[in-house]
């Protein structure tokens, strides 16, 4: 009897026949057939779980800085590095440089790709490829507090004290401004570097249409290299000497990525720049 309302429909007395518990106890068949639906219910939830558990996470911030490179006051290439900002404090950096110069005989080409990533103003993770005059590089580092476990090509691990930075110099930590020498990690090479910092002072640099109010700080070592950072810490600007060669970066434009767009959106965007 169907009750309106309430929604109660009472079984015809033949009905028992047909319950889960008669089928598991009189159809040994049918009781192994829904055991393995259970069970195939079951894992397929489970895989589910483990692949979104097993999906990288999105940045929750994401920049973009161009630069032109300078070399003997000629424009010789470009620099993008992409700055993704993770949950829980981490940050990554990817930075691509390519250079091309022609001289009188020969065509100098340099190519890096690289990226870092960083944890509580510290890098942690190190990955680089460089080909220059086309012999190939590869610089890999696992940074702690207290050490960084360095690999150059296929050559044996070494063991060198911690850095603070990379020469990619993407970003200044504040730590740093109490700090007198500093250990910076060659991406080229795989080197450690000593180097004593020095704060010049505020100095206002143009960007594009825009100035920007920067920190100039000096690094003294086997070379000397000047850095500006603006108020989010981050490169606005580098200048030091390369093989004799002055060379400088510069920054041209800053871009924040909208996450909320449509990665197609984001990848056309991309390519249109």
């Amino acid at each position: 009897m169907i009750r309106f309302g309430l929604a109660r429909l009472d079984p015809p007395p033949c009905a028992f026949r047909f319950t889960a518990d008669y089928i598991f106890r009189k159809r040994p068949m049918a009781q192994r057939l829904f055991r393995n639906l259970a069970f195939g219910v079951m894992f397929a939830a489970f895989a589910c779980l483990t692949v979104q558990a097993a999906e990288p996470s999105r940045p929750v911030a994401q920049q973009i800085r161009e630069f032109e490179i300078i070399v003997d006051d000629s424009r010789a290439g470009t620099n993008r590095v992409v700055t993704s900002d993770y949950a829980g404090g981490r940050t990554v950096t990817t930075t691509e440089a390519n250079v091309s110069i022609n001289y009188l005989v020969y065509t100098y080409t340099y190519r890096f790709r690289g990226s870092e990533s960083w944890l509580a103003s510290r890098p942690r993770k190190i990955e680089c490829q460089t080909l220059e005059g086309g012999k190939r590089r590869s610089v890999k580092a696992l940074i702690d507090p207290e050490a960084m476990d360095v690999a150059v090509d296929t050559n044996p691990h070494r063991k060198l004290p911690a850095a603070h930075l990379t020469t990619n110099f993407w970003y200044w930590p504040a730590e740093l401004d109490q700090q007198d020498i500093i250990t910076v990690l060659d991406v080229d090479n795989g080197q450690s570097l000593q180097m004593r910092t020095e704060k010049i002072g505020i100095e206002h640099l143009r960007c594009g249409s825009q100035t920007l109010k920067c920190t100039h700080y000096r690094l003294d070592g086997e070379a000397s290299i000047d850095l500006w950072f603006d108020e989010q810490r981050q490169l606005v600007q580098k200048k030091c000497v390369e093989d004799g060669h002055p060379t400088e970066l510069r920054l041209t434009t800053i871009k924040q990525v909208d996450l909320a767009a449509k990665p197609a959106a984001r990848s056309q965007a991309s390519t249109n720049r």
